[in-house]
């Protein structure tokens, strides 16, 4: 430390940052200080302080949208664990919560089967797996705060069925997937009667970034974002392609909106069709 220099003070969650965040916790009592982010003068609105009684609390969490086990409101990953000798929340993962074991076994001859809503959460624990759904999903009274499929990998037939009555509010990268990598291949699902709000950019009713395939999809329903917003998919990377995808959703935003596809770097769109309202400030298709 320069003796000629005040000492600066440490955050309690991250000690410099120019970015933001959203919904997370720190210890005001064991950290020592009621700054969440050393390097900013006032927090970033997704930093918040608490007392380590309140760290202890359950309902804060849930009021912000983590997920729990035992709790379907907030999505169906039960990814948080309140431990029964007091702790604050810990990863299910690490505290032998073991996840829906689906029938099947992941692979291109024997997917893994989704009948339910319950199991669609035990996509995220093996996201480079096979998986076919076997019946329609009903989303209603689950809400998100991110993508359902955060990352995914693997092969996703939804055996032309449907997904109703996805419900996300939150930040960026919002859909039922979030990114699909370049192996990844979405195909036969249809995505209907959505509603998806988010307050930065890269989302799409389907999935919010695509580096791989989506063949033979549909969309429907609202979505609303700031740019790279799309009805079908947000934004659509070098060497993916959309193939015989339609929507029919409401999109709106301000920067790279589309009703099909909000923006893309040298991707490609086979036979596909868009029929939603679209609104935008700049390009807007």
């Amino acid at each position: 430390v320069d003796p000629g220099r005040a000492p600066l003070q440490g955050g309690g969650l991250v000690g410099g940052s120019t970015g933001g965040g959203s919904n997370c916790f720190w210890d005001t009592e064991t950290s020592g200080t009621l700054k969440g982010v050393g390097s900013k003068s006032v927090d970033p609105e997704g930093a918040i302080g608490m007392t380590t009684p309140q760290m202890k609390d359950v309902q804060k969490y849930l009021a912000v949208g983590w997920d729990f086990v035992g709790e379907s409101t907030n999505g169906i990953f039960e990814v948080w664990e309140m431990p029964d000798d007091g702790r604050h929340p810990v990863l299910s993962v690490t505290n032998r919560h073991h996840p829906n074991q689906l029938r099947g076994q992941g692979t291109p001859e024997n997917p893994y089967l989704i009948a339910r809503a319950s199991e669609l959460g035990a996509v995220c624990h093996e996201p480079g797996a096979c998986y076919r759904l076997t019946g329609p999903i009903d989303l209603s009274n689950i809400r998100w705060s991110t993508a359902v499929i955060p990352l995914f990998a693997g092969t996703f037939d939804g055996n032309d069925l449907r997904v109703t009555n996805l419900t996300i509010k939150g930040g960026g990268h919002l859909g039922l997937f979030g990114r699909l990598l370049v192996d990844a291949r979405v195909e036969n699902l249809n995505v209907t009667d959505a509603n998806v709000v988010a307050s930065s950019s890269f989302d799409g009713i389907l999935a919010a970034y695509i580096t791989g395939k989506v063949v033979n999809c549909q969309a429907s329903g609202k979505i609303t974002g700031d740019d790279s917003v799309g009805g079908l998919v947000g934004f659509s990377e070098r060497d993916s392609s959309i193939t015989h995808c339609s929507s029919a959703a409401t999109v709106s935003g301000h920067y790279g909106i589309g009703g099909l596809v909000g923006g893309g770097i040298s991707n490609r769109v086979i036979e596909s069709t868009s029929t939603g309202a679209v609104t935008g400030s700049l390009y807007v298709g």
